[in-house]
């Protein structure tokens, strides 16, 4: 009760008399664990006496150093001075009282506060506070703010190409490569395992503040010490952060693998990180960032609220703001709670640079997100460095390794890539980049990233390589080499030959120009890729003077770099014909032909040709009357002569000398290609002698023309005429052509033609009949060569020409049909051939056969036709992929309406066949409590079940038969038989008629189906259990548990119930807060005197009063509608539980939760 008198008076007295104490601010939690512990741990923060030091951008190393050396001495002074006024207890026990001459031993055991960190470049302090010693530090002037000290959780081989890190190594300035080297960064987390292979000689320093102890008292750096020089890891979680972020293993390399690692030991053994110690752990750092070169921070840790905008009122924003403020970025994972709307802290504070996780090209689902997030890097399946016994993800490589998801993941990414940033601009420009100027340059080159199915905004997944090349602003050398012309030449050439080297600094290189003349760009043809290449042109030069050109080259960052201006002499010089040909329109060059003088003008200054001159020879003799022709017709040329062509021409200054061609001669021109026309081709004859005729060739030279005629490769005469009569002297097949002879040489034989002399005639080897009906019958007839046949059925002496033609001809198997014959009689059909040579058979073969007797019809009429069963349809030609429905209209016998085959494989012609079924030998009913009302055959015809995904088969069932058989509707179901067993199909009643029931099924393909039906299963009558028994009995089930509405109506903690009444402001004098203050000890000198009272009085009391109010008006609002509106004041009513002492909450817990049940059951 003492407790809560002093909380109460002390929340009396904030609320009273605002304008006589210090505005220092105090966490509202720690009044409620005041409440409740004897102390409570806390971090204090001071108000800065001097301004922060200047942007690193502003000042030297050693001018930083000055100013860092300034800004500890302030919070040194203003530390000793806030703590000289509080009775002190250091984190070993031992009491301390502030006094000139330093800290002394004291006997004083009413203890203010128990020092646990004195920060250096932060300014404040960490421990334990008591109740008065907070009453102390509420009062004290200096103090900015009073922060619980809460607790955070933690939250490469892939992963390193996949933001471009591994072409970052590959880069070089001044002979180094960027690889981290001579940078350090500051892993806050679990600490290290430092005989992991992965960090061998990149461990620079390590220290441990970690006081949530592993063992129930002390610490849990090693040896159960609150604080140590070692920070071994005992949880793994840092190992591999660290593996991450400068791992040097030769297969799973860190981003920056060959930067410095400081490890600060932080969280415990289950993850558990105190708020004190990581402030500590970022002190170290920037106290000790000059002594080992530390440019960057990773925490790969945060709390469990969410962060919609900066929280720049954390308690990590001064140190955070202190790293900075010394260059050193501080990059932190923005937590793993999904939130697409909110981060952890501190990841929220304006100064850090929080980094979500990605997926590949999306953004993990787990990672949180929001407005002020910009940047993202890899954090799914990171394998990374192993601490022995870690089996928290997937073992990967040699066993030393292991695979881990998370933003954890992500933000030792970032830091490695600043790592190389930091490397680079020192390299480049001797200048240190900014935390800011990294965040900017990471976020505007990187690979982005759409989040909108998600948090509706997208972001950038990093690409350290691209972020390095956009800082290169050195343009490309370019330089002329050799074949390129000397400055200043003079020469009579038209064509230079333009050639540069470009190197560049670190881009590669895009394209070249060549600048003609200062008016004209002209591409230049690149060779080679990368930073290092060679562009060259072959530039035509059209004129006389000098001309002026340069050469640029741009890189991949747009730098354009140019080379030296030079210039050239173009003089003029007379023109050459070249190339100077006699050609003929004829490919042989005969005097049917018409010659053609060709040449090529050349001009070295580029001038145009004015003008030409021709001279034409024959025989070496000028033809003076051909002169200043470029062509001369064959009506000039007989065999046997030679030409000669001869061209000049003129620049409109000047002539070129005469130019000659080579010599053409005028070739004999061969007598054109005869045609066959006698025997006709492929033709047959059984006459003798043949008479062969050709068509006459003709010859250009009016040569006389003679013909060789060669049958079957032999000469069978040489004539001068266009005919032959040949006598063949065996039956047989003969090839024949011509050949034109000039007297010179032979022109072009002409095609071979084909004839066959037969003089056989053709034999009849078979002859049968067949399908004799009572009206008709079928003929076939055999014969040793092709032919055609015809019969008749008078006598054997009719001649070929007046019998019937079979129906099939030219062939050696014929056959016809015989109609119209009577039932009963014998015919006799006599058969008689001609071959294609026109030989007729002598005598003709027969066949005898007697028709079948006439059938009687039955009554019943219908011709005999027999009933067709079955239903087919044809389904075409169908692509992978589609669909074909096809409907059936004998659904009264087949029962199958409609069947939908959805295909996996093309086919063609496919059809689908629908018959009666019947069941398998060997099976039983598929129905075990029912009977088969069909039983249906599916076949398919060009396809099989692999080409199909899929088939939907609609049928009916009678109603009539189901009610006969006391079937249930729903109990109907599709059975299909394959693989030799039933298989039941999940079937669903469609719809219904006056007479069916309809049905659809789904199978993967066709064979045996049945229909079956059974009885309906018997109805059970259920008791209805209703929404307030239910709620009733999960109250009475979780009375004593912790309200779950509270994690469902609200996320974050409302103001305790001081921080309410802070709201009404109001002014009193000093002497009614002292009648109030006394009133309320006198209250308490009686119930400890008397215990006449049945309730506490205070905070309890008033606490009941306040939280029945605002229950009756949200019941009132709950009953008028106001959902909306109850939630709002239900959440103050949680607030007041909150300030409820434990035994008093039971009081109104039921009450809080039937309000909960009524508010969720109005807002459905």
């Amino acid at each position: 009760m003492k407790k809560r008198l002093i909380f109460l008076a002390v929340v009396l007295f904030l609320l009273i008399a605002p304008d006589f104490v210090s505005s220092a601010k105090v966490d509202s939690q720690i009044f409620e664990k005041l409440n409740e512990n004897q102390e409570v741990s806390v971090i204090v923060m001071l108000k800065d006496e001097l301004a922060a030091p200047k942007g690193l951008s502003d000042l030297g190393k050693s001018e930083k150093v000055q100013a860092l050396e300034q800004k500890k001495a302030m919070i040194k002074e203003q530390q000793d001075k806030v703590l000289s006024r509080l009775n002190l207890k250091d984190k070993d026990g031992n009491l301390i009282k502030l006094n000139a001459e330093g800290y002394a031993s004291t006997s004083s055991s009413d203890l203010d506060f128990t020092l646990r960190h004195k920060y250096s470049t932060v300014n404040g302090f960490s421990g334990t506070v008591t109740e008065q010693g907070l009453e102390k530090l509420m009062n004290d002037p200096d103090i900015e703010k009073v922060y619980l000290n809460s607790v955070k959780h933690i939250s490469l081989d892939d992963s390193v190409p996949q933001i471009n890190g591994d072409n970052v190594w590959k880069l070089k300035l001044n002979n180094t490569n960027i690889t981290g080297k001579d940078e350090t960064i500051c892993i806050i987390d679990t600490g290290i395992d430092t005989n992991h292979s992965a960090f061998t000689g990149r461990i620079l320093s390590q220290y441990c503040y970690c006081n949530i102890t592993n063992y129930g008292s002390g610490g849990c750096c090693p040896n159960n010490e609150t604080e140590d020089t070692s920070a071994e890891d005992d949880n793994g979680h840092g190992t591999h952060c660290a593996g991450i972020a400068a791992g040097n293993h030769s297969t799973y390399k860190g981003v920056a693998p060959e930067a410095g690692i400081i490890s600060i030991k932080v969280c415990n053994s289950t993850s558990t990180c105190d708020d004190g110690d990581i402030i500590a752990g970022i002190d170290w750092c920037v106290n000790n960032a000059t002594t080992y070169n530390i440019s960057v921070i990773s925490m790969s840790l945060g709390g469990d609220i969410s962060y919609s905008n900066y929280c720049n009122n954390d308690a990590f924003a001064p140190a955070i703001n202190s790293a900075v403020g010394q260059n050193i970025l501080v990059v932190v994972a923005s937590g793993n709670y999904e939130w697409t709307n909110g981060i952890s802290s501190p990841a929220c504070v304006q100064n850090a640079t929080p980094v979500g996780a990605s997926d590949g090209t999306s953004v993990a689902s787990f990672s949180n997100r929001n407005n002020i997030t910009n940047l993202l890097a890899p954090g799914v399946s990171i394998c990374s460095a192993r601490l022995p016994g870690d089996n928290d993800g997937s073992i990967c490589g040699d066993g030393t390794f292991i695979s881990k998801s998370g933003t954890s993941m992500s933000a030792p990414h970032v830091a490695g890539a600043a790592a190389l940033l930091k490397q680079f601009v020192r390299l480049y420009n001797g200048t240190d980049i900014t935390p800011q100027e990294i965040e900017d340059v990471l976020n505007n080159t990187g690979t982005e990233i759409d989040d909108t199915s998600g948090s509706g905004r997208n972001y950038s997944r990093i690409d350290v390589y691209a972020a390095i090349l956009s800082l290169d602003t050195t343009p490309p050398n370019v330089t002329f080499v050799n074949i390129t012309p000397e400055n200043e030449t003079i020469t009579s050439n038209t064509f230079i030959f333009v050639n540069v080297t470009i190197n560049d600094f670190l881009n590669n290189i895009s394209s070249c120009l060549l600048e003609w003349n200062h008016t004209s760009n002209e591409s230049m043809t690149k060779v080679g890729n990368g930073s290092s290449v060679y562009c060259y042109k072959n530039k035509s030069i059209v004129g006389t003077g000098i001309f002026y050109y340069k050469a640029y080259a741009n890189d991949s960052a747009n730098n354009i770099g140019v080379s030296e201006l030079r210039q050239i002499n173009i003089t003029n010089t007379a023109p050459n014909a070249t190339n100077v040909t006699i050609d003929s329109t004829d490919y042989l060059n005969r005097s049917n032909g018409t010659l053609v003088g060709l040449w090529s003008f050349y001009d070295a200054n580029s001038d145009n040709q004015g003008d030409n001159e021709t001279r034409w020879y024959n025989n070496s003799i000028e033809v003076t009357t051909l002169a200043n022709l470029t062509s001369v017709g064959s009506e000039n040329t007989t065999k046997d002569q030679n030409w000669t062509f001869s061209v000049r021409v003129f620049d409109g200054t000047e002539w070129s000398e005469w130019v000659n061609s080579t010599i053409l001669t005028i070739e004999n021109s061969a007598p054109t290609q005869p045609g066959l026309t006698n025997p006709a081709n492929n033709s047959y004859t059984n006459t003798t002698p043949i008479t062969m005729n050709w068509t006459a060739s003709t010859d250009a030279d009016s040569d006389n023309v003679s013909y060789y005629l060669l049958i079957n490769g032999t000469q069978a005469c040489h004539t001068n005429d266009t005919n032959y009569s040949y006598n063949p002297i065996e039956e047989g097949y003969y090839e024949w052509h011509v050949t034109p002879y000039d007297g010179a040489e032979n022109g072009t034989s002409s095609l071979s033609g084909f004839y066959t002399y037969d003089i056989i005639k053709p034999i009849i080897t078979n002859i049968t009949n067949s399908s004799v009906t009572s009206s008709g019958a079928t003929l076939t007839v055999t014969t040793n060569e092709n032919a055609s046949c015809a019969y008749n059925n008078t006598n054997s002496s009719v001649e070929y020409a007046s019998m019937t033609a079979f129906s099939t001809t030219d062939g050696t198997s014929h056959s016809t049909s015989l109609t119209g014959l009577s039932a009963s009689t014998s015919y006799t059909y006599y058969v008689r051939c001609i071959d294609a040579a026109g030989n007729v058979m002598n005598f003709s073969n027969s066949t005898t056969f007697t028709t079948s007797a006439a059938s009687t019809s039955s009554s019943g009429g219908g011709g005999g036709t027999p009933t067709v069963t079955y239903e087919q349809k044809s389904l075409g030609t169908l692509a992978a992929g589609s669909t074909k429905v096809v409907t059936f209209t004998k659904s009264a016998t087949l029962a199958v309406t409609e069947i939908t085959v959805t295909i996996k494989n093309k086919v063609t012609n496919a059809k689908i066949k629908v018959d009666a079924g019947s069941l398998p030998s060997g099976t039983s009913n598929p129905s075990t409590k029912g009977s088969v009302y069909k039983y249906i055959e599916i076949t398919k015809t060009g396809m099989t079940d692999n080409d199909i995904t899929k088939g939907i088969i609609k049928f009916k069932v009678k109603k009539e038969w189901l009610t006969e058989k006391g079937y249930g509707k729903d109990t109907v179901t599709l059975h299909r038989y394959y693989t030799n067993q039933w298989s039941k199909l999940t079937t669903t009643r469609d719809s219904e008629e006056t007479a069916y029931y309809y049905y659809s099924a789904e199978s993967t393909g066709f064979s045996t189906f049945a229909i079956t039906a059974e009885k309906a299963p018997a109805t059970q009558t259920t008791k209805k259990v209703t929404t307030k028994e239910v709620t009733t009995k999960e109250q009475e089930k979780n009375v004593t548990e912790t309200l779950p509405e509270e994690k469902i109506l609200t996320q974050e903690k409302w103001f305790n119930f001081s921080n309410i009444l802070k709201n009404v402001q109001f002014k009193i004098n000093w002497l009614f807060m002292v009648i109030i203050i006394a009133v309320i000890f006198i209250a308490y000198f009686i119930q400890k005197k008397w215990n006449v009272l049945n309730i506490s009085i205070g905070m309890e009391s008033e606490a009941i009063i306040a939280i029945t109010t605002k229950m009756k008006k949200t019941e009132k609002l709950i009953e008028e509608g106001n959902i909306d509106y109850a939630k709002k004041t239900y959440k103050k009513v949680l607030k007041i539980y909150d300030l409820m002492p434990v035994k008093e909450r039971k009081w109104v817990y039921k009450e809080i939760q039937s309000l909960y049940t009524k508010i969720k059951n109005k807002g459905k």
